[in-house]
């Protein structure tokens, strides 16, 4: 039944009803307390609302629950980079590439937050491991564009393999 609930409040998400959706996840929480994907999932929608802190507590909920969940790292990841909480979010990047190495999004955004960091080497590495994973997704080359675009180095572009 906590599935259920858990599922419903992803419909609600995608129709951008979050306060539905949010019920939804407290009712699958309620019949089980060890529903790691329920606190994730409500996290995403504060991160929405910019309400990190209640998020971040909710993520790392989920992490109790479920150590190894490379979607809560991501997700904790985000409410920091939203926070422009860089180290952190490098910190939660990593933890999810290093549960799911071919965690597209996750090394995307490890990608940008070297890039404000200004680690030219590092954001390049990232941006190219996704389009190692998913070289067909406009977004990776997007971002590795970007990525040279920050750094003004039209040299870099032909150094690309």
């Amino acid at each position: 039944m906590d599935d259920a609930w858990n599922n419903k409040g992803i419909v609600f998400y995608h129709l951008k009803k979050y306060s539905d959706a949010i019920e939804c996840y407290k009712k699958s929480i309620e019949i089980n307390p060890e529903k790691h994907d329920a606190y994730s999932n409500w996290a995403c929608i504060l991160i929405k609302m910019h309400n990190y802190d209640p998020a971040i507590k909710l993520l790392k909920k989920a992490l109790e629950i479920k150590p190894n969940s490379g979607k809560a790292f991501y997700n904790m990841g985000n409410a920091y980079l939203k926070q422009m909480k860089l180290e952190e979010a490098i910190q939660n990047y990593s933890s999810a590439v290093n549960i799911d190495s071919k965690y597209e999004e996750a090394w995307s955004n490890l990608g940008i937050v070297y890039m404000y960091r200004n680690d030219k080497i590092n954001a390049i590495k990232s941006c190219k491991k996704t389009i190692e994973i998913n070289s067909l997704n406009y977004k990776n080359w997007f971002n590795l564009g970007n990525i040279f675009r920050h750094f003004n180095d039209r040299l870099l572009v032909l150094q690309l393999k």
